[in-house]
């Protein structure tokens, strides 16, 4: 057995420093280092080895874990190589799992083995000639971006080799960070978001393998590099990257390496290796890409051949879609909160009404009647409320002895109840009353009688006539006066209300035309926390600039301020939600659904001061509602009916008169 187990060393000793392959890349460390220190990758290989500092690539677990934050898709890699005969082989796969909210995940598993290992005696003899020398790694890796300049990242890993029926396992770790330093340093350019530097302390808990006496440890290494991405016109890509390394007991080697890419499909690639000259290429279509790498090695050249395939959902969109669903359940609570708050005011405003008419102030009444149906324009009590209102006011006004306002007042409620059989038969008796008093001839009754459902039915000029010419045959009946004045004073506000209505209608026509046109737009400063008396800044129009077309720094403040809106308007605090939502309006007006939030808490606003009684305040803050969404059916209805409500209530205030 001693025999047996003299040639199984004397084999791996031979593997591990006589093999051509590994005198390749074990000068200057005692011939310690793992086959697994080459890394693997074939576009890696194929720039020298020089892929320290490069994200985006699965294979960056072998490099520098930090390149792992890079990745915007899950990404599978894997390779088979056959080198330089002999029965060498190596193999690896990888799979990279980025998510948008916890950083990039991967696995991995190398293994790399020898067949056909002789074994001999003390004397030379042949005891066996299939032996076999397997050492693999399993890797664990995280990758993790801090803002945009920087990603950290380590890997965990086990190495296990078995040789000859004896086998062992050593645990390693590898750190890595990769730093964009223009961006670090604030800058906006370019060359700042495309020159990358990265440092990677491989292992730092170095794997030891003891297979029967001896200890054999995997040496620290250290990696220092730096990529740089240029654009050469708008279809092709140039990567230059350079890294050094150095390890306890070796010289410091030199990697370089550099690709030109063609729209994403054809990658040309050359590297040196410490001297040895690599090259490769590398061929995408959709979501599979092929690799080859060439090396020189001084023996034999070596040829290898990779495949890699991402899938599934970018990172950003991801993210977006995380977002989206955030965005539906904060709109979906919002618009409980909008919907209780208008059921709450709408309720307010009928109790108030139904106030007014136990009290008996019809006048009121009709007021707060407008008003519910400018908040509630089919509230189903509207027209039971008006009906007894101006029902209320004609008996009043008939138990005064003013029988053109009982006249008008029941007309009035007719209109609005046609049903209503009390108020037919007050104005039957109060008509008949008003002609005994004036002791009309028929002709003058006959024109009274048509002019009053003239004036009944809605047609104010025709009504007007008759009233005209019935004073022409009687100029001193004071009813007819009062009625004729009133039919004109009817026309008038009639007109007034469709003034208004012009004017809510141009109100939505300059919204439409300022959002249609560029405005520069000034930055409101951030409200203080504790913000009780603030009011919305008059006008947020919509900004040229959007959300990705703003630097990465203001991108994350602009999401900040938003963010910092939903709590404020999550808290109850709707002031501090409304300044900080126009700061992002008017900075990235497309950011996520700023533009909605800032409008439906403008219409609540609108309604709360329209509640306190503030109509032109309410008309004001509804105003810039519409600037938002100068389409929105919500908000044309209140300013129209707002409007109508102004010109309403003297209309109403003018018949109690």
């Amino acid at each position: 057995m001693k025999a047996r187990l003299t040639a199984v060393t004397v084999c791996y000793f031979l593997l591990v420093t006589g093999t051509p392959v590994c005198v390749a890349f074990a000068d200057d460390d005692a011939g310690l280092r793992s086959v697994f220190a080459r890394g693997a990758g074939e576009r890696a290989l194929a720039l020298g080895g020089a892929y320290g500092s490069v994200s985006g690539d699965p294979t960056a677990l072998y490099w520098n874990p930090a390149g792992l934050a890079g990745l915007e898709r899950t990404s599978v890699a894997a390779a088979h190589t056959n080198l330089i005969g002999m029965g060498f082989h190596e193999q690896f796969g990888s799979l990279a799992l980025p998510t948008w909210r916890l950083g990039t995940f991967a696995l991995s598993l190398r293994r790399y083995g020898v067949d056909g290992i002789e074994e001999r005696d003390d004397r030379g003899t042949l005891l066996a000639d299939d032996l076999r020398n397997t050492e693999s790694e399993l890797a664990f890796g995280y990758g993790r971006a801090i803002g945009p300049a920087w990603q950290v990242g380590a890997a965990l890993k086990m190495q296990r080799q078995e040789l000859a029926g004896q086998s062992a396992s050593g645990l390693g770790l590898d750190a890595g960070i990769i730093v964009r330093p223009g961006l670090a340093l604030g800058g906006t350019s370019h060359w700042a978001q495309n020159l990358n530097l990265g440092l990677t302390f491989r292992n730092i808990i170095e794997p030891a393998i003891r297979l029967e006496t001896e200890e054999v440890r995997d040496p620290s290494a250290i990696r220092l590099g730096g990529s740089y991405a240029v654009p050469l016109g708008t279809q092709l890509q140039a990567l230059f990257t350079v890294d050094i390394e150095k390890t306890k007991e070796m010289d410091s080697r030199l990697h370089a390496g550099a690709e030109v890419a063609f729209l994403d499909l054809i990658a040309l690639r050359v590297g040196a290796n410490n001297g040895t000259l690599a090259a490769g290429l590398g061929a995408t279509y959709r979501n599979l890409t092929l690799n080859y790498a060439f090396e020189d090695n001084p023996l034999e050249m070596v040829h290898r051949f990779g495949v890699g395939f991402a899938f599934g959902r970018t990172v950003a969109e991801r993210r977006q879609a995380a977002l989206d669903l955030r965005e539906a359940e904060l709109n979906d609570r919002l618009a409980k909160a909008f919907a209780a708050d208008e059921q709450q005011r709408v309720a307010a405003a009928a109790q108030a009404v139904k106030s007014a008419l136990a009290a008996e102030e019809f006048d009121t009444a009709l007021e707060r009647i407008r008003a519910l149906e400018v908040i509630a324009p089919d509230h189903p009590d509207a027209a039971g409320f008006e009906a007894a209102a101006l029902f209320g006011r004609g008996r009043v006004a008939e138990g005064e002895g003013e029988f053109t306002a009982a006249v008008i007042a029941y007309q009035a409620c007719l209109r609005v109840d046609p049903g209503h059989e009390r108020a037919r038969a007050r104005l039957e008796r109060v008509t008949t009353e008003t002609e005994r008093q004036a002791q009309r001839d028929e002709n003058i009754r006959n024109l009274y009688r048509d002019a009053m459902a003239t004036f009944a039915a809605g047609d104010l000029e025709q009504a007007r006539d008759l009233f005209e010419q019935a004073l022409v045959l009687a100029p001193g009946d004071v009813e007819i006066r009062k009625l004729a004045d009133h039919v004109e004073e009817s026309i008038r506000l009639r007109d007034e209300v469709a003034a208004a209505q012009s004017a809510a209608r141009e109100a939505v026509g300059r919204a439409e035309s300022r959002s249609a046109a560029p405005v520069a737009n000034a930055t409101p400063a951030v409200p203080a926390a504790d913000s009780a008396a603030a009011t919305p800044a008059r006008k947020t129009p919509p900004a040229t600039p959007t959300y990705a077309s703003l630097p990465e720094s203001r991108r994350r403040e602009i999401a900040l301020l938003y963010r910092q809106g939903v709590d404020a308007a999550a808290a109850g605090r709707r002031e501090d939600a409304i300044r900080y939502w126009e700061i992002v309006a008017a900075a990235a007006p497309d950011y996520q659904q700023v533009s909605v939030h800032l409008k439906q808490e403008y219409q609540a606003r609108g309604m709360e001061a329209f509640a306190e009684g503030k109509l032109d305040r309410a008309i004001e803050i509804w105003e810039q509602a519409l600037e938002i969404d100068p389409r929105d059916a919500r908000t044309q209805g209140y300013l129209e009916r707002a409007h109508e409500h102004r010109a309403r209530i003297r209309k109403i205030r003018s018949e109690g008169e």
